[in-house]
């Protein structure tokens, strides 16, 4: 709980600063973007409880740069991983053949990034950190009504968790183009139920104006 107070926190000086950019003569430029990626390894305790192993999950975002000065600048991001899982369920206590029941799991999820530029020209290197901020929400549908059978896996409800991540990427720009392509690969931890999960994420954008 105090962990998500700090990241909310942050998130809102943040978004303040944005808003309202003549309150710091620091920030000279700002960006927009968007990113896509995979998600090869989560290690999520609460869905290995369930029985599945979240891996390889797809993710797409949108991304706001602000440059502060000549080698950091700060990033706010909105991402979604997620991937649907179908299990096979045995209905021959009731006469009939097995079905699979499609479980779904989603994770929108947040970033404040500082980002650090190692290596600032048309090739960039850089490395960054900062808070994240969690929703996961779960999801099972059957393919068809089966009389005396409700939800076949206890699923939680929807989750709210925050956590912090560290990156590193490079980038490449030329003069002429109006935008800036960069990979970067990602690891946040997530406080989960008390646990830490593990989310290891790697991800490719373009940024329009400031990087």
């Amino acid at each position: 709980m105090k962990t998500r107070r700090i990241a909310l926190v942050v998130l809102g000086c943040i978004f303040g600063v944005a808003a309202f950019p003549a309150a710091s003569e620091a920030i000279v430029g700002m960006g927009l973007g968007a990113r896509v990626g995979i998600v090869p390894d989560f290690a999520h305790p609460t869905l290995s409880d369930l029985g599945i192993e979240p891996q390889d999950l797809s993710m797409y975002g949108a991304h706001a740069t602000l440059l502060s000065v000549a080698q950091l600048s700060i990033e706010l991001a909105a991402e979604v991983a997620y991937r649907d899982y179908q299990r096979e369920i045995d209905l021959s206590a009731i006469g009939q053949a097995p079905a699979l029941v499609e479980f779904g799991f989603r994770d929108y999820a947040g970033y404040a990034t500082a980002r650090y530029k190692l290596i600032n020209g048309q090739f960039g290197v850089h490395l960054g950190g900062g808070l994240n901020i969690h929703r996961f929400t779960y999801s099972q549908q059957l393919p068809y009504d089966i009389p005396g059978f409700g939800n076949v896996l206890e699923i939680p409800d929807d989750e709210w968790h925050s956590g912090f991540h560290v990156l590193a990427g490079a980038s490449f720009g030329l003069p002429m183009m109006p935008f800036r392509l960069f990979a970067e690969g990602r690891i946040a931890k997530i406080n989960v139920s008390g646990d830490a999960a593990r989310q290891t994420t790697f991800l490719v954008g373009a940024t329009f104006g400031a990087f």
